[in-house]
């Protein structure tokens, strides 16, 4: 297993327990652009909450105690995100459902991002879907359209950067090395 953190772009909608209910889920299917929730707005995504934004922040600073392995597999990836802190169990857990949400609702994140512009492009063609496993998360994205799954597989490269490099990883192009925070 490689080790790398997850920090893709946080989700949900305010409250965390509606993304935070069963250990499986199955089924997500994003509604696409122009869907719910595409209001201009929130520098990581329209209609971002200070829930999904924190865990964001907490998974990037968790980085260095986090492992992630990426499986190809027909039609998309499997990936495995377990992290050694457990006070990072949590966020990880919710950041994945939260991310499920906005996918299913088309709200997107990082629309800066040219990777995660395509994915929400494509949300009603992706389904995602997870477990929790010990330790954090179990997740599978696919699509049964062959061009989306380059964008899947794009995505999972993208939030293995994320997990590999921290703040300085997921900074937008325009925030320089040191970014708004003074975070190398």
């Amino acid at each position: 297993m490689k080790a790398i953190a997850t920090a893709i772009a946080a989700l949900m909608l305010g409250n965390p327990a509606p993304f935070e209910g069963p250990a499986q889920h199955r089924g997500h299917h994003g509604r696409g652009p122009g869907g719910p929730g595409m209001q201009a707005g929130g520098m990581m995504g329209p209609g971002m909450s200070a829930s999904e934004h924190g865990n964001i922040q907490a998974l990037l600073s968790a980085h260095r105690t986090i492992e992630r392995a990426v499986e190809e597999i027909p039609g998309g990836v499997r990936t495995r995100t377990v992290t050694s802190d457990p006070a990072a169990v949590g966020p990880l857990r919710a950041h994945v459902r939260q991310m499920g949400r906005r996918l299913e609702l088309g709200m997107l994140v990082r629309p800066w991002d040219p990777v995660f512009r395509a994915v929400f492009e494509h949300a009603d063609e992706i389904s995602m879907t997870w477990e929790d496993i010990e330790g954090g998360i179990q997740v599978v994205e696919t699509s049964d359209n062959p061009g989306v799954v380059p964008l899947i597989r794009a995505h999972a490269r993208k939030v293995d950067s994320f997990v590999a490099g921290g703040h300085a990883a997921a900074r937008p192009p325009w925030a320089g090395r040191m970014g708004r925070m003074g975070r190398p």
